[in-house]
């Protein structure tokens, strides 16, 4: 029995075409005997957020709220994702990607590509003595032709006490479904700045629309280089060639930026995750983000885990460098498919306790599709894309 056989088998997952496997299989096989092992990397000091949102998407948007809490947690809330029962061997980060990688299929075609996802994010309300998670929809249409709009459907999906314990602590304090916040001095990088008063509220808000020129840009692959579709179809098919295109793109970034040390690792992994979760990639290259994933140091297997939306996957994670945090990506490997994208604290701190997943990005649906959006009432044009 082959490697990839085998951890399909362990998966319980279904097999993929004949001709995908045999298409994939001798390139994913020497990538498994090629690729380096995952190196151990070391947890350090917090430090301030980098340049990317990569993983998070187009649009930028503040906060404020869904669903009325009444009895319990409103089930329009997931949960962040937890540990599933173990699997019959633990599987390895490049078990996992190369099998993901051969299981990619094609998609069918269309004239938009369309996204769909949940957000969350914990929040600390404002006594400290429990999390609120705060969730939102987005809706992307960002189609084939360079002179039609992209389109995204925001709406802020609500705020509900985190876990079982939060909602007891919520109903001890009298189960409010507005919170305040005021105005405070936050000394940060040894920089004293007065943070803006704020409300959350626990009502839902209305969709809002928001439209610009596409101009073919399905976004950025790094703060200074667009993606178009075209763009897109060029891109390596190999994990080492698409490594070999990225670094001298990374190294123009790290000295344009001045980053004095700078972790090429973990660039080319936002990459990788941008790519996957954020753009409508072929499936080719698809695997070959995979296979490149699978060969940086410091990606390491976290085993079977319950993404916030209930579904069933394979985590891979990396501790970035100078910050108690992993980032961590679940696959679906029988299908290839990305569930959700996640932010797990390495430590626990006044805001946050180590193990929570304080930020997501899950994957509802992605895919071609002939049609326009179905759009709200309220709607706003804009002259370039924001990042949220």
């Amino acid at each position: 029995m082959d490697d990839l056989t085998k951890v399909r088998d362990l998966l319980s997952a279904s097999a993929p075409t004949e001709e995908v496997v045999e298409a994939g299989r001798a390139r994913l096989l020497a990538a498994i005997d090629d690729a380096p092992a995952p190196a151990r990397v070391r947890r350090t000091g917090l430090r301030t957020a980098r340049w990317t949102a990569l993983a998070a998407g187009l649009l930028g948007v503040a906060a404020a709220a869904t669903v009325v809490i009444a009895s319990g947690v409103s089930p329009q809330h997931p949960r962040p994702s937890t540990t599933a029962g173990a699997p019959a061997e633990r599987l390895s980060a490049r078990q996992i990607l190369l099998t993901a990688a051969s299981a990619v299929r094609n998609t069918e075609d269309g004239d938009h590509w369309v996204q769909r996802i949940r957000r969350g994010s914990l929040e600390k309300d404002p006594t400290g003595r429990y999390t609120l998670l705060l969730t939102y929809s987005f809706e992307r249409w960002v189609p084939r032709a360079a002179d039609t709009p992209t389109w995204v459907i925001k709406r802020y999906l609500g705020a509900a006490p985190a876990t079982p314990a939060d909602e007891e602590a919520w109903r001890a304090d009298g189960s409010p479904t507005i919170w305040k916040y005021q105005s405070k001095k936050v000394v940060k990088d040894g920089v004293t700045i007065q943070t803006p008063s704020e409300e959350i509220r626990a009502e839902p808000e209305e969709p809002q629309a928001y439209q610009w020129p596409s101009g073919g840009s399905v976004g950025n692959l790094l703060p200074t280089t667009r993606m178009t579709l075209t763009e897109l179809e060029k891109l390596p098919r190999t994990g080492e060639a698409l490594r070999a295109y990225l670094e001298p793109l990374v190294a123009t970034e790290i000295k344009r930026t001045n980053d004095t040390d700078p972790d090429v690792g973990r660039y080319l992994f936002d990459i990788g995750l941008n790519l996957v979760t954020n753009t409508p990639i072929s499936p080719e290259v698809t695997s070959a983000v995979y296979e490149m994933l699978a060969s940086l140091p410091g990606v390491t297997a976290a085993g079977e885990v319950v993404d916030p939306l209930g579904r069933t996957g394979q985590a891979i994670t990396r501790v970035e460098k100078g910050v108690p945090r992993k980032e961590r990506l679940v696959i679906d490997p029988s299908s290839g498919k990305p569930l959700s994208f996640e932010l797990v604290a390495g430590t626990t701190t006044d805001q946050q306790r180590a193990g929570d997943v304080f930020s997501f990005n899950a994957i509802e649906q992605t895919g071609w599709r002939d049609g326009e959006p179905d759009l709200p009432a309220k709607r706003t044009k804009l002259r370039a894309p924001l990042y949220y």
